[in-house]
């Protein structure tokens, strides 16, 4: 078995993040782990690239911490 590691800074560099307009808001948009089933919301109402939040999430199944559960 072969593992690879990449770092990234942000969800958004991640393949496993999915997004979709939110609801009735304009350009807002709904961030979105597909890792996780059922999907987790990462971010909610993002209307501008400085609204996505700064750190991955403590619960995000690729940090190295939580590579063992």
């Amino acid at each position: 078995m072969v593992e690879v590691t990449i770092k990234i800074s942000s969800c958004l560099q991640c393949p496993f993040c999915s997004c979709s307009r939110t609801v009735d808001a304009g350009y807002a948009y709904d961030y979105w782990c597909d890792k996780i089933k059922p999907k987790r919301i990462i971010a909610y109402y993002v209307e501008y690239a400085g609204d996505f939040p700064k750190e991955i999430p403590a619960w995000c199944p690729f940090r190295k911490e939580n590579k063992n559960e």
